[in-house]
C-alpha cells in the first residue's frame, strides 16, 4: 500500500477503505458504491474538502 500511497499517513485505514468499497461493489454492485461514494464526497465537500472539478 504504501508503495502506492508514498504520502500516507495511515495506510490501515486507506486499506480499509479499499477494501470496504470492493466489498459493496462485489456484493452489492456498482451502483451502490457510486451511490455511497457520492454520498461521502458530499459529506467531504460540506466539510471543507476540496475535490477537482468535474469529478462526481
Amino acid at each position: 500500500m504504501s508503495e502506492r500511497f508514498p504520502n500516507d499517513v495511515d495506510p490501515i485505514e486507506t486499506r480499509d477503505w479499499l477494501q470496504a468499497i470492493e466489498s459493496v461493489i462485489r456484493e452489492e454492485g456498482v451502483e451502490r458504491a457510486q451511490f455511497l461514494i457520492d454520498q461521502v464526497m458530499s459529506e467531504a465537500r460540506k466539510g471543507g474538502v476540496k475535490i477537482a472539478a468535474g469529478v462526481n
